[in-house]
C-alpha cells in the first residue's frame, strides 16, 4: 500500500528469476516430543505448566466456521467443553463473561487442541500460496487462473495440515476442500474482473483461518496491513446485525474502542535488547 511500485518490481523480479523456488510444504520446527522441556512450547506453557489452558475459542472464528459449515476444521482445532455439549466460544476479550461466573478458566468453553509434538510453524505452505495469490491479483504478475489455483491450493494445504493427523486420506481431504471453494460454495474465488479488494478480502480471510492456532500473531499484522477480516460496526453480541467472522474490538479493551496497532514492549526490552 505504501510503495506499490517498489513492491510490484520486487515481485516481478522474483517471478523472473529461474533460481527462485516458492514453498510448497510447511517450513516448521518439528523436533518436539512428549517429554518435559522438549514438547511444543505452547503445550509446555498451557498444559504442563498451567495445567489448565486459559486460551478460549473466540466467537469471531467460531461464528465464521459454523456459518460456512466448516466443522471438520473447527473440530480439529478445538476440543469440546469438559462439561459436554457442542462448542462454546467467548466473545472477543469478554473474560468476565456474566453468563459464566467462574470466568474463562471454567470447563464451559472450547479450548484449543494441544499436541505435545506439534510443530512450530515459521511459514506454512498455505500462507505461501495465499501470499502468491495476493501478489498475482495485485500486480497481475501471472494470470487470473494461476491466482485462483494458488488460492485453492492454500485452502487445501490448510485442510491437509489439520485433518491428516485425524486419519483422513489426502484424497478425502481434497474432496472436502473442493466442496468449499467450488462454484457456489462458501469460499469460492471471485469471478475474473471483480474489484481487486474483493479478491484481497477473500484471500486474507482464508489466510486468517489457516493461521489460527499456528501463527496467530501473523493475523494481527495482516489485519493491520489489509483491514481484513472486516471490522464490525456492531458488537458480536448483537446477533441480529453481526456478520459472522468480522473482527470486534475486545470487550475489555483499554484502547478507547480502537483496534491495537502496535505491540507494547517493556522498558527492559528497549534498554537491554
Amino acid at each position: 500500500y505504501k510503495n506499490p511500485e517498489i513492491a510490484e518490481n520486487g515481485i516481478e523480479n522474483l517471478y523472473d528469476d529461474p533460481e527462485v523456488k516458492f514453498l510448497t510444504t510447511d517450513a516448521a520446527m518439528t523436533q518436539f516430543v512428549n517429554e518435559t522441556g522438549r514438547a511444543n512450547p505452547l503445550y509446555e506453557t498451557e498444559v504442563r505448566f498451567l495445567n489448565n489452558p486459559n486460551l478460549i475459542l473466540s466467537y469471531t472464528l467460531y461464528s465464521y466456521l459454523s456459518d460456512k459449515g466448516d466443522l471438520e476444521r473447527l473440530d480439529a482445532m478445538f476440543d469440546f467443553p469438559e462439561t459436554g455439549g457442542g462448542h462454546k466460544s467467548l466473545v472477543q476479550g469478554n473474560y468476565n463473561d456474566p453468563d459464566e461466573p467462574t470466568g474463562t478458566n471454567s470447563a464451559f468453553y472450547s479450548k484449543p487442541v494441544f499436541i505435545p509434538a506439534a510443530p512450530v510453524y515459521l511459514l506454512s505452505a498455505s500462507e505461501a500460496y495465499f501470499l502468491q495469490a495476493e501478489a498475482i491479483i495485485r500486480f497481475e504478475t501471472k494470470s487470473y487462473s494461476e491466482a485462483k489455483e494458488m488460492y485453492q491450493d492454500g485452502i487445501e494445504a490448510a485442510f491437509l495440515r489439520l485433518l491428516v493427523p485425524y486419519g483422513y486420506s489426502e484424497a478425502e481431504i481434497t474432496d472436502i476442500a473442493e466442496d468449499f471453494y467450488g462454484p457456489g460454495d462458501p469460499y469460492e474465488f471471485p469471478v475474473e474482473g471483480s474489484p481487486v479488494e474483493d479478491f484481497i478480502k477473500t484471500i486474507i480471510t482464508q489466510k486468517w483461518v489457516s493461521l489460527a492456532g499456528i501463527q496467530s500473531l501473523e493475523t494481527f499484522f495482516e489485519h493491520n496491513r489489509t483491514h481484513y477480516p472486516i471490522e464490525s460496526e456492531v458488537p458480536a453480541s448483537d446477533e441480529g446485525d453481526y456478520v459472522p467472522g468480522e473482527f470486534t474490538v475486545s470487550v475489555n479493551n483499554v484502547t478507547s474502542g480502537r483496534f491495537p496497532k502496535r505491540l507494547i514492549f517493556p522498558e527492559s526490552e528497549y534498554s537491554a535488547n
